[in-house]
């Protein structure tokens, strides 16, 4: 079993550049005013990685408003759920994210990045679902 000094060492080090070599991906998809679908892909080598060596079975979602930069929300996810449904500061406004490790010290990681969305402005008008295919042929 290796001690947790070189465990740290491994996560902070030589564990986030293996990450960075690699090509990662954190989509983002506007859902509605007031939600964005999230979605991050790991490959099978990365997968191993965070079983055996992540201290914390969690990752940070951090939220960035595009427009100036600023932070605009943290979401703590299990790293294994690969999306999220996460609620918006503002409707109508642009955003990015960044999945992050923390590091035992207390540090955040940046494992990758994301792509820039626009939210609608306003309030969905209705959140009904539309009907399924069984039900339209039901109708028929």
């Amino acid at each position: 079993m290796e001690t947790q000094t070189a465990v740290n060492e491994k996560f902070s080090g030589e564990w986030l550049d293996s990450f960075k070599s690699e090509r990662l991906r954190l989509v983002l998809f506007p859902r509605d005013p007031g939600t964005i679908f999230a979605y991050w892909e790991w490959t099978p080598q990365k997968t191993e990685l965070f079983r055996n060596t992540l201290p914390k079975p969690n990752i940070t979602l951090r939220l960035f408003d595009a427009e100036d930069k600023s932070q605009a929300a943290d979401f703590t996810l299990s790293w294994d759920i690969l999306k999220a449904y996460l609620n918006v500061p503002a409707p109508g406004k642009s955003y990015y994210a960044e999945l992050l490790v923390k590091t035992s010290e207390g540090n955040f990681n940046t494992v990758t990045g994301s792509n820039i969305i626009t939210m609608p402005a306003g309030k969905p008008e209705n959140c009904e679902s539309p009907p399924s295919s069984r039900e339209r042929m039901k109708k028929q």
